[in-house]
């Protein structure tokens, strides 16, 4: 399973309007310190969240968006939902479509994407003839549940990062490995554990999105990132030689990625970068 990393910030890193330390010396610096908002491609054909970098992502690291087939929508918070990107779906801008694309979220994610879509486009999600001319695929999978693709297993995985729009983490497996993307969580839950049951993890993106301060609250601090991967070690879901991302990090509490990574070097967990590309 071929992983590249098309963002690994949260609203962005350095924040746009945002002139702090750790900003400014990434405006410096740039390189790995540059952080576009959390997105990973899988085998160069599953895009986890649509993002509003994901397309100068896909074009800076030599992808095609074109040849996605897959989109799993953890949720439709701004920062990993793009809807002037969605919208290009639609024949009026997709002149020429040739992929297939099938979107895989949950109930309450694709209510709210459809509610956001009647706000400039007569694009209806719930019209099965609309959607074959479109060539859209729509697949409601809520935690818990699980999806079978050609090559692919798809489990949604509870979490409380904000259960109202239905936010949900991702297990993926294909190839004989299996992936977890749990981007926009708080600490594990039990249900979560519970769906994880059986599992022996070999890569995790997981949260970290306020680094060494001593608070977190719908996300995770490098505390709260270790305690969650204990909680998986203890459980004994992860496998012998799991690799283990942080991701979605911001200026709040996250060093340039230099000293956060030797902070992570203790654990031996690695920072994601963008355009980061990885075997598993």
């Amino acid at each position: 399973m071929k992983i590249t990393v098309l963002g690994s910030g949260g609203f962005g890193y350095p924040l746009a309007f945002c002139d702090c330390e750790y900003c400014a010396e990434a405006r410096k610096l740039k390189g790995k310190n540059i952080r576009k908002r959390a997105s990973i491609l899988i085998n160069d054909e599953m895009l986890v969240d649509l993002t509003p970098d994901a397309q100068t992502s896909m074009n800076m690291y030599d992808k095609d968006m074109s040849k996605v087939d897959y989109l799993l929508q953890t949720h439709t918070h701004l920062d990993h939902f793009d809807l002037n990107l969605f919208i290009t779906l639609d024949y009026k801008y997709a002149i020429k479509k040739e992929n297939k694309l099938n979107l895989v979220c949950s109930k309450l994610c694709l209510d709210d994407i459809q509610q956001k879509l009647l706000m400039y486009e007569k694009m209806n999600l719930f019209d099965a003839e609309y959607l074959k001319k479109i060539k859209l695929a729509t697949n409601v999978l809520n935690h818990g549940e699980s999806l079978d693709f050609e090559k692919y297993q798809i489990k949604a995985i509870h979490c409380l990062h904000h259960k109202e729009i239905g936010t949900q983490n991702y297990l993926i497996k294909s190839e004989g490995k299996t992936l977890l993307y749990a981007t926009d969580t708080p600490p594990i839950t039990e249900q979560a554990i519970n769906e994880l049951a059986g599992e022996k993890i070999d890569c995790i993106f997981l949260d970290e999105s306020f680094g060494v301060n001593d608070y977190m609250f719908a996300h995770l601090n490098i505390k709260g990132f270790c305690e969650y991967v204990d909680t998986l070690k203890t459980n004994d879901l992860l496998s012998e030689n799991v690799l283990v991302y942080a991701t979605h990090l911001t200026h709040d509490g996250n060093p340039l990625h230099d000293e956060l990574q030797k902070i992570f070097d203790e654990y031996g967990y690695f920072v994601a970068y963008d355009g980061m590309e990885i075997e598993i």
